[in-house]
């Protein structure tokens, strides 16, 4: 902001117009112009560049010294504070901006100048890298984005698919209850319809009352006959109506009759309530191996992660890729001895992704290794294949790449050599990590013309690699 005030209290460097304020500076020119300067120097000169005070400008380089009484060109280099300085910043006399740089390391600015084209260079192909490795950058983050929408649309439909199979379960679950239900409240109520049963029942009786009321009234009047035979019709029906007894007892029953719902135990709806209220979690993990060309599903990393320790923390560093640092084995060595515990992933040519971990580091001098940690394994059949010797678990030789016994790089990083009949000495079914025995025993058969019971002792198989990368694996506490 000081600055900025500074250049819009500037005048006009034209002697006719010095009292005039400037409004603009031409670089070119070396003047700063006012008003009626500008348009002149606009019509005259028209190919050179105007600078507006007006704008926020922190400094316009004029060519001269910005100190103050200091009217010389800038043609002096001050090492110690990278800056222009003037004949005047170099006097030995000090005060009033005098000498401030007196005491530095000047040069004259013809001097330093291939210094300065060359940093200049250096400094464009650094901008230059990092403009490439930032393009790279967003184009890798624009795929992760896609890979993580991709994985969200995955985790919803996985959730409501699991939720749907709950709903259904609990559908049928409570359909089944009612009509269960339903069915025990028919047989015992409706099924016999008590009470339209006891209503026709009570005006038959009441009729058959009105009818003996009816006799009784007569007794005295009527021919003596006539009245028994009455009587006696009455007493006939009467014998019909004596199952009411058994009708009220089924009253009876009813009335102490009841129903209820049980649960298996004791506050299991509660219990199960709460289950769903806490189904299901997410297991947020970040992807341990990122950059590498050969891990690129989340699948894979849970699979690396539950062989190795499922239950620590680990990061990853990438020591040696086959495509970035080439195939000699003594710049594998170069990169990867001493570093403890590794994982290497080998990328077989229209074949599957294997590799080999160790907590053993590789060296050039060691000779074989032992170590029950040592595991080879097969992403793609999700495979592990132990350790079950009693030693030699790795080579560490100055010929051998990433080498455990009887599979691995022995001479080239662009190939690993698998030895079919004698590897599962040492790890345990390992003899079809690659390829599987079925493919084996026919590519075998088709170029040899052997049959199984004819193939030579300690057949051995040469698979081209695609990529091989190599992590070191750093526990934590470790």
């Amino acid at each position: 902001m000081k600055n900025e005030n500074k250049n819009k209290n500037k005048k006009c460097s034209s002697q006719k117009h010095k009292d005039s304020n400037a409004i603009s500076y031409c670089q070119e020119c070396h003047s700063y112009l006012c008003k009626k300067c500008e348009i002149l120097h606009s019509e005259l000169l028209q190919n050179h560049e105007t600078y507006s005070l007006d704008k926020n400008i922190n400094e316009i380089f004029t060519g001269f010294c910005n100190e103050e009484n200091h009217l010389e060109k800038l043609n002096f280099y001050c090492k110690d504070h990278n800056k222009l300085c003037c004949a005047s910043c170099l006097c030995k006399i000090k005060g009033k901006n005098y000498g401030k740089h007196t005491e530095c390391n000047v040069y004259i600015i013809e001097k330093i100048k291939e210094d300065k084209k060359n940093k200049l260079e250096e400094t464009i192909k650094t901008l230059d890298y990092f403009s490439k490795k930032m393009i790279e950058s967003i184009d890798q983050i624009k795929i992760i984005y896609d890979k993580l929408d991709e994985a969200k649309e995955k985790l919803h439909l996985e959730i409501q698919i699991i939720f749907a199979e709950i709903r259904n379960v609990l559908n049928e679950r409570e359909y089944k209850l009612l009509l269960e239900l339903d069915n025990k409240f028919n047989e015992i109520y409706f099924k016999q319809d008590l009470p339209k049963e006891l209503n026709k029942l009570l005006n038959k009786i009441n009729l058959l009352l009105e009818k003996g009321k009816l006799i009784d009234s007569k007794w005295e009047n009527e021919k003596l006959n006539l009245i028994i035979n009455d009587c006696i019709q009455f007493e006939e029906t009467m014998i019909n109506f004596y199952s009411v007894n058994e009708t009220i007892k089924k009253c009876d029953k009813l009335r102490n009759f009841q129903i209820e719902f049980i649960q298996e135990e004791k506050n299991n709806a509660n219990i199960i309530m709460d289950m769903i209220k806490n189904f299901g979690n997410f297991n947020e993990f970040n992807f341990y191996f990122t950059g590498s060309k050969i891990i690129d599903n989340n699948d894979y990393t849970k699979y690396i992660i539950n062989r190795l320790h499922p239950n620590k923390i680990f990061k990853t560093k990438l020591l040696y890729r086959f495509s970035r640092e080439g195939k000699e084995v003594s710049r594998f060595h170069e990169l990867c001895d001493n570093k403890g515990s590794t994982l290497t992933l080998f990328d077989v040519k229209d074949g599957d992704k294997v590799g080999i971990y160790t907590n053993l580091s590789w060296d050039c001098n060691s000779g074989w290794k032992e170590g029950n940690e040592t595991f080879l394994f097969n992403l793609n059949k999700n495979k592990k294949y132990k350790f079950i010797g009693n030693k030699e678990s790795i080579g560490c030789l100055p010929k051998y790449g990433p080498y455990a016994k009887y599979f691995g790089c022995e001479t080239s990083m662009d190939n690993i050599i698998h030895y079919y009949d004698s590897i599962n000495s040492y790890f345990e079914y390992a003899h079809g990590i690659l390829p599987s025995e079925e493919n084996f025993n026919k590519s075998f058969n088709n170029r040899f013309n052997y049959n199984y019971y004819n193939w030579p002792k300690n057949r051995t198989e040469t698979y081209y690699l695609k990529e091989v990368e190599v992590f070191e694996i750093i526990f934590e506490n470790s």
